[in-house]
């Protein structure tokens, strides 16, 4: 860390989340670390959200606004930033009170961002005993750059696990990207600065009825032609810029390069869901890609052993088990739970 004082922001963007916005603000008010700066904005609920965060009155920043969407949110709070430390927290997730001050620990000048794992709860803030990421290994920044230099990819969180610096933020904002803002920050962030990785969780995920993700328990019909093309069309982004920049990057498919793609092309090519450049996969060719990201992905052998074991059922059922098997998947929390009654 510089001996500069360094100023952070947590921005909370909130759509008809009065369930959850305000244990997201307190989990940002809570911090050991105080936070400079609170920046809510409320993208034109219609619930009870906006009596919630006027009630902190002058304890944060509130922005109210005609709903415009996520990406809308985003660019608008980021007119009002003021931190050098940026963070996102989506209002349905939370930070552990020591966030703030185990990032400032660990920041430089050089870093476009710093990482960390986040713990996963239910709707009701019960923990699940699972982690996103699960950085259970020290990777340093280095390694993740050799990585990316070398992949084009790197294993990273959900939006609430990253803190960005505000000078790699100043570079792309207002952002227009293909899917979510996170995904494109978290695509480009190796090519502006260092990623640093913190092993231990700091923040928390929740997964409930409303989650905007293929993580989320309820999403009982996975698209997943539609991640696999955004994530294709962030690729495109990449490489947009890395040209720019002047950064040669792998001229192979990068999607090739991360098990969770592999794992939706394989589940998508088994459902019968077309996507980009299905015609050129094979089952065959995505269990070895597979087999291959979750050697390289996962130090501990336990976790190579079970992706590669999942990989391997899943190449050999027929559309009906493999439909059962995705809604296992997705929904093991859920059903785990219902059972242990």
């Amino acid at each position: 860390m510089t001996d500069e004082k360094l100023k952070f922001t947590v921005v909370i963007t909130s759509y008809n989340y009065e369930n959850y916005i305000g244990a997201a603000i307190e989990s940002a008010l809570g911090q050991t670390r105080a936070i400079d700066q609170v920046l809510v904005i409320d993208d034109g609920s219609s619930d009870g959200s906006r009596e919630i965060i006027s009630g902190y009155k002058d304890r944060v920043s509130a922005i109210f606004q005609e709903n415009a969407g996520m990406i809308g949110a985003w660019n608008r709070a980021y007119d009002f930033v003021e931190g050098d430390i940026v963070i996102y927290l989506d209002a349905d997730d939370l930070l552990l009170s020591n966030a703030a001050e185990e990032i400032e620990k660990r920041w430089n000048s050089q870093l476009s961002k710093i990482q960390f794992d986040l713990e996963i709860i239910d709707e009701h803030g019960e923990l699940l005993g699972r982690r996103f990421c699960d950085f259970r290994s020290e990777q340093s920044a280095k390694q993740t750059h050799d990585l990316f230099l070398r992949t084009g990819t790197y294993i990273w969180p959900v939006t609430s696990g990253n803190a960005y610096a505000r000078k790699f933020l100043d570079q792309l904002m207002p952002i227009s990207p293909p899917g979510g803002c996170d995904g494109v920050l978290n695509t480009l962030a190796p090519l502006y600065g260092d990623v640093a990785t913190i092993t231990a969780p700091l923040g928390q995920y929740r997964l409930h009825g409303k989650n905007k993700s293929l993580h989320g328990e309820s999403n009982r019909v996975r698209d997943f032609s539609k991640a696999i093309r955004l994530r294709h069309e962030e690729f495109e982004v990449l490489r947009q810029h890395a040209e720019t920049l002047g950064v040669k990057l792998s001229g192979e498919n990068m999607m090739d390069n991360e098990l969770t793609f592999v794992s939706y092309r394989m589940m998508a090519k088994k459902l019968h869901q077309e996507y980009w450049k299905s015609e050129t996969d094979t089952v065959a060719r995505l269990w070895r890609l597979g087999v291959e990201c979750a050697y390289r992905e996962n130090r501990k052998i336990r976790k190579k052993i079970m992706h590669m074991v999942w990989l391997s059922v899943f190449a050999l059922t027929n559309k009906s088990l493999a439909e059962q098997l995705v809604n296992l998947r997705y929904r093991r929390a859920e059903i785990i739970k219902k059972f242990t009654r």
